[in-house]
């Protein structure tokens, strides 16, 4: 080891620490390079095992952060007391210079004491920051100068410092400017970087020169030639305009003033600089001919896209008043809008449906309406498809721990068409064969979907994923009188397991619907919107389309509200009726909204009965209408619409309504539609009202007065009307007698035919259906011929008669 190697390690350690490291920086710059890397190399070890053992919560560590620097602090003031303790002390006759302070200790004789506090000052200025030593000297003079002969302080005004003061404070900040023009510039730059906004334009009023000014008036000269060039569309402002690009790309290149004479001219920066190396080319006929856009749409083209974006298969309504908008600033309501497919997908259908409309997916996009939403864009989604929910939830657990390199799914829809066939060019479905599952080449539909997780499966085969599915448990309850009860619910559960598990669960769920398969459910719940909006183009003369569904039950709140009241909320049902006619005054389709209010909260079928035969005396007689067919689209809930007691109403709506009803049913679990909305426009406008303190409302009739001043509508195609209706009876029909229909979640279309009752799978508005003759039927591929059912009686045992 080198001597001054070996003098080193002799010495105390924190000598080591900084001479030593010093001069092995100097003299073996390898040799501390190497030191370093090993010092940084253990602190990365420690941190990693502090890391791995680290339990502690946030609020524990902070406490033991504030712990250690509490240590440290003590250990510093020790530290500090041992080394004034091992210091000698210093006699009267040696005094340390200020540079060198030497540590002090009290005299033992009287005469000293002078000279003792004279070196305890010393020793003390010495360890001074410079700006504390100024401070001090400039109180010492304060402190030694006579009272009268003290200078006043210059009293700073409304109007701002006085001349004097000015002119005194000019002269000390040229003193201590650099005589250097070079240095000069540099500090005032330096200085006039850091001002504020306001300074800096207070500072420029004084610096602006005849040439600024010039500069000025050019600038606002140019900035009118580009506005009036930019609204010009004549061939010949052509030339002009690329002379002016060109220029300004030479000048602004040159100083490198893109971005700001971007900003200051309103000229993309792209824009203004790509000319200039196009001043080289002459500018001939070619160049002044203006070519035709092929992207320029009329307003026509424009409502095509926003109408489909708006069709019943692409978007469903919410059943939320947050998602209530008004109508362009007016008082009028629209519900709000959410897409049930992602965005990219309705964007291809769309070029598919439209391949002679060239629209870009930016402008598809841009034309989207303000009130419908993407799909993450719908903060509480509710009243979802439990089928579809399952399904996202394992095809976006495998997206979220996958790597991007894998080819993944990115949603069901895709699922699906990878795993059927690929669709008929001239249709928007796959075939019936592959959705029903007779087809030779998909009908397996395992060895697909498990070939589709093929790399991911081999990529997370050791990993545990979490995944959340909808799943049906019998649930224990007590009612209000204490007595304990079960029942089955479908309750959400996270489940853990490996990617061969989640992968056979997704095979489980695309093979096992309601309706079958899980592409024959998405393929219905799509066919059945379609029939609707097919049905609103080609109403038949003397028909009505009338969508139903009850709503959730407003339950009664008041504007400061007290405790009591707040815990027991009375409610109140709403039932909104949708229909759509021929208007033989306006002579087009007209839109109208009855909403039914009621005390009475059964929601069985009995009610639906009673809010649709209010429904057929109101438009008979109020808007005159001779109604011979009634088309009507429910969901399928069995208390109310798709059971053996609606069956039997359905029978006798021929005696009853003095019309043929056909009642159809949108798919399963997918029975949100324009009901939905009105519900969300009736509670969102009701609130406000009780949200401002204009109105009190207690029950059903109160609801309804107010509604009917605030909210109906009686003009135009789109009307809404609120009804009243309190009186209904829960008894008449003896359905209880009747068996069950066989195969009843499988019927989407229904309607009598004197004793009889026809049923379909499916339901089909082309124009032979709709005019009574199915054999002609445009959609035999998918919808199957209708069957005829008899509704049958139970047999009573003989002791129960």
């Amino acid at each position: 080891m080198a001597k001054w190697k070996m003098r080193l390690t002799m010495k105390n350690q924190e000598s080591r620490s900084t001479e030593w490291r010093h001069l092995l920086k100097d003299k073996h710059p390898k040799e501390y390079e190497a030191l370093k890397k090993k010092d940084r190399r253990r602190k990365q070890m420690k941190r990693a095992e502090k890391k791995k053992t680290l339990t502690h919560t946030r609020a524990e560590r902070m406490k033991m952060r504030h712990e250690r620097e509490l240590h440290r602090d003590a250990q510093s003031r020790y530290r500090a007391r041992m080394k004034a303790r091992k210091e000698p002390p210093c006699t009267p006759a040696t005094v340390s210079s200020p540079t060198t302070p030497t540590a002090i200790t009290s005299p033992t004789a009287p005469e000293s004491r002078r000279a003792y506090n004279t070196n305890y000052r010393r020793k003390y200025r010495a360890q001074q920051t410079r700006q504390k030593q100024l401070a001090v000297r400039q109180k010492d003079r304060e402190r030694k100068t006579p009272t009268g002969a003290r200078k006043k302080k210059h009293s700073v005004g409304k109007q701002g410092p006085v001349a004097t003061s000015i002119t005194q404070s000019a002269a000390k900040v040229s003193k201590q400017l650099p005589k250097s023009p070079r240095s000069f510039e540099r500090v005032m730059k330096k200085v006039a970087n850091n001002l504020t906004p306001r300074k800096r334009s207070s500072l420029s009023k004084i610096t602006k020169t005849k040439k600024d000014l010039f500069n000025k008036a050019s600038a606002s000269c140019l900035l009118g030639v580009i506005e009036e060039l930019k609204r010009s569309t004549c061939n010949a402002a052509r030339p002009a305009r690329l002379l002016t690009m060109i220029t300004c790309a030479r000048v602004m290149k040159k100083y490198r003033l893109g971005l700001m004479a971007s900003s200051i001219l309103g000229v993309r920066y792209k824009t203004l600089l790509s000319p200039s190396t196009a001043h080289h080319r002459p500018l001939s006929n070619e160049v002044l001919e203006r070519k035709s856009r092929r992207s320029e749409r009329s307003q026509n083209h424009d409502a095509e896209v926003i109408s489909f974006y708006m069709a019943s298969e692409h978007t469903r309504e919410l059943p939320l008043k947050k998602k209530v908008t008004k109508v362009n600033g007016s008082d009028n309501l629209q519900a709000g809008f959410v897409l049930d497919i992602p965005l990219r997908r309705l964007y291809e259908e769309y070029t598919e449906k439209y391949p002679d409309y060239h629209v870009g997916f930016t402008k598809f996009t841009k034309l989207r309406p303000s009130n419908v939403r993407l799909q993450r864009q719908a903060d509480l989604v509710t009243c979802e498809c439990v089928y579809c929910v399952n399904m996202d939830h394992k095809i976006n657990a495998v997206r979220q721990i996958a790597s991007k390199e894998c080819d993944l799914v990115a949603h069901k829809y895709e699922l699906v068409d990878k795993v059927l066939c690929k669709k008929s060019p001239v249709s928007a479905f796959h075939r019936s064969s592959c959705l029903n599952g007779s087809c030779e080449k998909c009908r397996d539909f395992d060895p697909t979907i498990r070939k589709l997780f093929q790399e991911v499966t081999e990529e997370l085969q050791e990993k545990v994923l979490t995944w959340h599915e909808w799943v049906r448990k019998p649930v224990t309850f007590k009612t209000k009188d204490g007595e304990s009860k079960t029942t089955v619910r479908r309750v959400l559960e996270s489940k853990f397991g490996t990617i061969d598990e989640l992968v056979d669960g997704l095979v489980k769920d695309f093979n096992s619907t309601a309706q079958g398969s899980f592409p024959f459910h998405l393929f219905i719940a799509r066919w059945q919107y379609l029939q609707v909006r097919e049905l609103k183009e080609h109403l038949p003369p003397n028909s009505i389309l009338t969508i139903l569904d009850f709503a959730q039950n407003w339950s009664v709140h008041f504007q400061n509200e007290i405790k009591s009241a707040c815990y027991s909320k009375e409610q109140v049902t709403l039932h909104p009726i949708v229909v759509y006619y021929n208007d033989p005054v306006l002579n087009t389709l007209v839109r109208e909204s009855l909403i039914f209010l009621s005390n009475d909260l059964n929601h069985d079928f009995y009610a639906v009965q009673a809010f649709v035969k209010r429904m057929y005396d109101y438009l008979r007689t109020e808007r005159k209408l001779v109604i011979e067919r009634e088309f009507r689209y429910t969901d399928g809930c069995s208390a109310q619409y798709k059971s053996i007691g609606p069956f039997v109403v359905l029978h006798n709506s021929l005696n009853e309504l003095k019309s043929t009803v056909m009642q159809n049913y949108f798919g399963s679990e997918h029975g949100k539609y324009e009901s939905d909305g009105e519900n969300a426009i009736t509670k969102s406008a009701v609130d406000r009202a009780i949200l401002s303190g204009k109105v009190v409302i207690r029950n059903a009739e109160e609801m309804f007065a107010y509604r009917e001043q605030n909210l109906s509508v009686d003009e135009g195609v789109s009307r809404r009307v609120y009804m009243l209706e309190n009186h209904i009876e829960h008894t008449g029909y003896d359905h209880g007698s009747y068996r069950t229909v066989k195969g009843t979640r499988k019927i989407h279309s229904i309607y009598a035919s004197g004793n009889e009752m026809k049923t379909r799978p499916l339901s089909c508005m082309c124009p032979p259906c709709l005019s009574a003759s199915p054999a002609r039927c445009e959609n035999t591929s998918y919808v199957a011929q209708w069957e005829t059912i008899k509704l049958k009686k139970r047999q009573v045992p003989v002791n129960e008669r």
